[in-house]
């Protein structure tokens, strides 16, 4: 009846999973609806203020009812969620609300309707807030599991607060209107102004100071907060000027947008990578299931072969394990169906784990080889499942990288076949005599073979091909052994111990390749590092010529915490032995730059800066020369051309800077990082038939480039914070087309 139940599970599960294909839910998505929903609270009471003021009266309807009907949709969109009983509740609170607000916001603008619209605009708020809370905690029920966790559940918390910087700007927006509106009525409207103003820049600084942040949502939040800076100041000036109404509602709508990019890129960053993560971790799991079914059956024979009790405390981890790992599965699991299959295997498991606690003896080993197979059919078919969402997960996020997940997969099925194959013959071995147990060594035998050669085809481990003539070999002898086991027990029972620390060499090696980084990640990575040699200099200048101090030393601190992490992932991913001294020439130039950056810079220790920073380069350059020479020459041309940009941005300001505050020319080093600039730039448009999607990013570099040129040769005399300002848009667009260049999964 079981099997019959398993089988059914298995098409249903197939078809529901066909039919739902455009309904994967994304978790960053959908933390973002919920977050605009706080937004669009606030820009409705917003634009009703404005059309009782009389500004721009056909913007602010528009405005008005295309939030009215957005917020309509994103409701009935997050009322279909399926999250979480008290989600269903706190969604339909909204809902309740929603009716009154609504005709409120759509009613005639006059001041007591204003103040009415106040006292609603708050609860509702209030109700938003706490669907959106709910989503980040359901993103984070995992959050203490261990480091890939806490890691979504830090990016979630970020897109969180990002989205509730959108949320304060129209709110900071509606209470300066609402200033204006009601003069003299509640100086309560003031103190919620000063409030959001405060909220505003606390959220700004915490997401100025995340080491989660990408590139991208850096140079963004940059851009961002010289905005911030103008539209805080208007907002916070007592006085009532009626006739800066429109200027600062135009500030706002541009930093509203900006937000809106860097919010939308930490939805990316959590569907994208951190989600991917997750995903390729479920199915790890679930691979790992099919591992330990046979491994606890092959340690249970070792006990009743060896009367080592060591083999009962390693079956007892792995019936733990195994129980966690169906924990961890039921909480990940994206999709009912998934949930339904893992409930099969719980039921199943319970009388197979109770035969397995009990003492080693032939009879419990015949057993449990009995019900061995239906339990791995039922762990294999949660694998096929998140297999399958895996692929309807790579046509929502088209990044996904559903190589990785499938690599994966096929080593964790070759550990199951090695588990396998191990448990088989030490019950051969043990003189266990089950029917068919012979054939179906050499079956798995077989299968391990033909899956052997299709992994070495994709992931390729030191020595292959002799460790593969060495199975073949293993496979030769066994079949002798298999026509009389039980005059060649002892036979048996060497060749599994010698196949016992080959197979596991083997394992150990496939699992080190897929931990590791991918040769274009550690690109990106070394690139990074490339442009972090100039950008902590730059900072570290920055910081001593008093500009923007304070957030020029917290983005200081914070690129030590990457530059510092990036390097430990790249010795971990270093192989070779020139890659592995080229990092160690790294570490030693970063502790020579740890040392500088502890001491407070004076104008005549710049060109000792400078010299440290331009080695730090050179070693770091070196790095990715290393890495470049295993790596798809045609892919990493490209993403090195655009990284190149990105440094070279960087280093043109450190040279300014350098030269406006110490006073000395620099005119050559800049002339020839020029060129090497404009070289790059020629390299894109060799590409630009092959990467059409890369012409509108290259033609806004190049315009930006020709002012910035401008001004770097100019340093002495231009205003330094238009030339910062063009420097970080520079950035933006450099950063940009490095990401467009790359077509890999940087987690």
């Amino acid at each position: 009846m079981r099997q019959i139940l398993w089988l059914v599970a298995i098409l249903l599960s197939s078809n529901v999973l066909q039919a739902q294909e455009t309904e994967t839910l994304l978790i960053g998505e959908i933390l973002n609806k919920a977050g605009s929903e706080r937004m669009l609270t606030q820009r409705m009471a917003k634009s009703y203020i404005a059309l009782y003021l009389g500004t721009d009266v056909r913007t602010h309807k528009d405005e008005l009812d295309g939030a009215v009907l957005l917020f309509e949709k994103r409701l009935r969109e997050l009322k279909a969620i399926r999250i979480s009983a008290r989600y269903a509740k706190r969604i339909e609170k909204v809902n309740t609300l929603w009716s009154k607000y609504k005709n409120l916001v759509q009613s005639r603008p006059t001041k007591e309707n204003i103040l009415l619209l106040l006292e609603e605009n708050n609860t509702i708020l209030e109700a938003c807030d706490l669907v959106t809370k709910e989503v980040e905690w359901y993103a984070n029920r995992f959050a203490d599991r261990n480091g890939l966790y806490q890691m979504n559940a830090s990016i979630v918390h970020l897109e969180n607060r990002s989205g509730q910087q959108r949320m304060l700007t129209e709110r900071v927006l509606l209470y300066f209107l609402a200033n204006h509106a009601l003069i003299g009525s509640n100086t309560k409207f003031d103190k919620e102004l000063n409030l959001a103003l405060e909220h505003y820049q606390t959220n700004l600084t915490a997401l100025m100071g995340a080491t989660e942040n990408t590139p991208e949502i850096d140079y963004r939040l940059i851009l961002l907060s010289k905005e911030w800076e103008a539209l805080s100041t208007s907002c916070g000036q007592k006085e009532k000027d009626f006739s800066n109404i429109e200027k600062v509602l135009k500030m706002g709508k541009g930093l509203l947008e900006a937000m809106e990019e860097i919010t939308k890129n930490y939805e990316v960053l959590i569907d994208l990578r951190v989600a991917s993560l997750l995903l390729n971790n479920a199915i790890d799991l679930a691979g790992q299931q099919n591992v330990l079914t046979q491994r606890i059956i092959k340690t249970y024979i070792l006990e009743g072969i060896s009367k080592n009790t060591k083999y009962q405390k390693e079956r007892q981890k792995d019936i733990d394990r195994f129980e966690q790992n169906i924990d961890e599965l039921k909480l990940f699991s994206p999709m009912d169906e998934i949930t339904e299959a893992l409930n099969i295997v719980d039921a199943l498991w319970t009388d197979y784990r109770n035969e397995a606690m009990n003492a080693s003896t032939k009879e419990g080993a015949q057993k449990l080889l009995y019900s061995n197979n239906e339990l791995l059919r039922a762990c294999d078919n949660v694998s096929m499942l998140l297999e399958l969402y895996a692929k309807i997960y790579k046509k929502n996020v088209r990044s996904y990288n559903y190589a990785m997940a499938d690599w994966i997969k096929q080593i964790d099925h070759q550990e199951m076949l090695t588990e396998r194959i191990l448990m088989y013959s030490y019950a051969l071995s043990w003189g266990i005599k089950k029917e068919g147990i012979a054939k179906e060594l050499e079956k798995t035998g077989y299968e391990y073979l033909e899956n052997f050669n299709k992994l070495s085809l994709s992931i390729p481990i030191p020595n292959i091909q002799k460790r593969g003539e060495n199975l073949v070999e293993k496979w030769r002898e066994i079949k002798n052994y298999l026509q009389d086991t039980d005059s060649y027990r002892e036979e048996l029972s060497d060749w599994s111990g010698d196949l016992a620390t080959e197979l596991g060499d083997l394992t150990e090696l496939y699992r080190e390749k897929i931990n590791g980084m991918v040769e274009e990640e550690a690109i990106e990575k070394a690139n990074q590092q490339c442009m972090l040699s100039q950008k902590m200099a730059a900072n570290y200048l920055a910081v001593a010529m008093d500009l923007n101090g304070q957030h020029q030393a917290q983005q200081l601190e914070k690129d030590k915490l990457v530059f510092q992490k990036q390097l430990e992932e790249l010795k971990s991913f270093a192989q070779t032995a020139s890659l592995k001294n080229a990092l160690a020439s790294v570490s030693t130039q970063w502790e020579r730059c740890q040392t500088v950056f502890r001491s407070e810079l004076v104008k005549e220790d710049v060109a000792s800066l400078l010299e440290v920073s331009q080695e730090m380069l050179v070693a770091c350059e070196s790095v990715v020369k290393e890495i470049n020479e295993t790596a798809n020459r045609q892919q990493v041309t490209t993403i090195n051309a655009a990284a190149h940009l990105r440094t070279r941005t960087e280093q043109v300001l450190l040279y300014c800077l350098a030269g406006r505050w110490s006073q000395k020319s620099y005119e050559n080093e800049l002339n020839e990082i020029f060129s090497e600039y404009e070289k790059s730039l020629k390299l894109f448009h060799n590409y630009m038939d092959d990467a059409p999607a890369l012409t509108n990013q290259l033609t806004s570099i190049e315009r930006y480039f020709k002012r910035f040129k401008e001004y770097g040769l100019k340093a002495n005399d231009v205003d330094l914070y238009a030339l910062l300002s063009v420097h970080n848009v520079l950035l933006l667009e450099t950063e940009k087309l490095t990401k467009s260049s790359s077509e890999v999964t940087l987690f």
